[in-house]
Order: structure tokens, then C-alpha cells, then sequence
């Protein structure tokens, strides 16, 4: 069963400012995502529920909240994991 992915409006901004190439494979990542999140995403420490989806070797970053119960994924925010991190302690 796949789990229905919900993007936050800062996520929906973010993928609009990449570049085509990038957008793809971030979209792709996502639907794979879909599929088996625990396999796919890896939960980074901390209090909130928050998950990390790495695209390839480029650099890139889904970051997200897995809700296993209700089978739903919400993305937080995209960007490069130069800068990503800042905003999540």
C-alpha cells in the first residue's frame, strides 16, 4: 500500500527554484518514497518525528514526517544538505 504524499507550501516553493534535471530526480525520489518510506527515508535524531530522504550522491534533501498509522507523508522542505540542516536542530 503506498502512502499519500502532502508537500508544505515551503516544499512546493522549493522545488519550483530547481533546476529541471534536479526537479525529476527529487520527484522520482518521492514516489519511491511512497512505496516503503522506512527503507527509502532515514529518521533523524531528535524530539520532533522528522526523516530525511538523500537523492543520490548530489547533495540533495527531502526532509519529512512519516505518519505510518494514517499512511501519509508530509515534506517539509527540500534544499541542498549544505544548508538544510540549519533550520532542524
Amino acid at each position: 500500500m503506498q502512502y499519500d504524499i502532502l508537500l508544505t507550501d515551503q516544499a512546493v516553493e522549493d522545488l519550483r527554484k530547481l533546476e529541471d534535471n534536479i526537479e525529476k530526480r527529487i520527484r522520482k525520489k518521492i514516489k519511491e518514497l511512497s512505496t516503503y518510506p522506512e527503507h527509502f527515508g532515514k529518521r533523524l535524531k531528535g524530539p520532533e518525528n522528522l526523516w530525511v530522504l538523500k537523492v543520490g550522491r548530489s547533495g540533495w534533501r527531502i526532509i519529512f514526517r512519516l505518519h505510518k498509522g494514517e499512511k501519509r507523508i508530509v515534506i517539509i522542505t527540500i534544499g541542498h544538505r549544505r544548508n538544510i540542516y540549519n533550520d532542524f536542530p
